[in-house]
């Protein structure tokens, strides 16, 4: 297995704002709160390496220790996991995700692309078919006009890549750039028009669709 990293936080960063605000029932600990947002100052005030990272996580199992239910606190493990090639410990929290939020498209395709890096295609192949579908309900619900439905289309389009299904993905581009007026998401889907497979298997995702997603959140 190759040793390698995998560039997770911005695509987390847009997989929390879709889906850790979404259940508001849920009331999440306020000491577990406390040890998550310990965790995120710590890498994010940083320069993380590896010791930091791992810092992080124990931060967070003890959260999760305290608020089992705790989504973000399981996302940013997940993160944190691929930074420092924890990927079977980071395979295991991702199932945990997908059974708090089966919904939870980015981390199908997340895990998918684990499961590549680590040899396994036909894995891969399974989970960003899931992706794809639990993608599609989703859009199936947005209305077309707002920023939400733009970057879903973005996230089906990667899919169809990761799938090896080339045109179509790259249609769904082409499609949204021609769309869209002169801006920063502009700038993102042309610089999704070149970008390579493998760079989508690294979760290649421009700093704008974070930024863009943030402002409509």
């Amino acid at each position: 297995m190759a040793n390698k990293k995998i560039g997770l936080p911005l695509a987390l960063l847009t997989l929390t704002f879709y889906f850790s605000c979404a259940h508001p029932k849920h009331q999440i600990n306020p000491e577990a709160k406390k040890l998550n947002d310990s965790a995120m100052y710590m890498v994010v005030h940083t320069m993380p390496d590896t010791v930091t990272y791992k810092k992080a996580i124990t931060l967070i199992n003890r959260a999760i220790k305290l608020d089992s239910n705790y989504f973000r606190a399981y996302v940013n493990k997940f993160g944190f996991q691929t930074q420092v090639a924890q990927f079977d410990s980071a395979l295991v929290t991702g199932k945990r995700i997908i059974k708090l939020r089966p919904d939870a498209y980015p981390i199908w395709q997340m895990m998918g692309s684990i499961y590549e890096v680590k040899g396994d295609t036909v894995s891969a192949k399974d989970y960003y078919n899931k992706a794809l579908i639990t993608c599609d309900k989703i859009i199936d619900t947005m209305r077309s006009e707002n920023m939400a439905y733009k970057i879903t289309q973005t996230d089906k389009a990667r899919y169809l890549i990761l799938l090896r299904k080339e045109k179509e993905g790259r249609d769904i581009f082409k499609n949204l750039n021609a769309k869209e007026p002169e801006g920063p998401f502009k700038d993102v889907l042309k610089e999704y028009l070149s970008m390579p497979r493998q760079d989508f298997i690294d979760f290649g995702q421009p700093k704008d669709v974070a930024i863009e997603a943030n402002k409509n959140h």
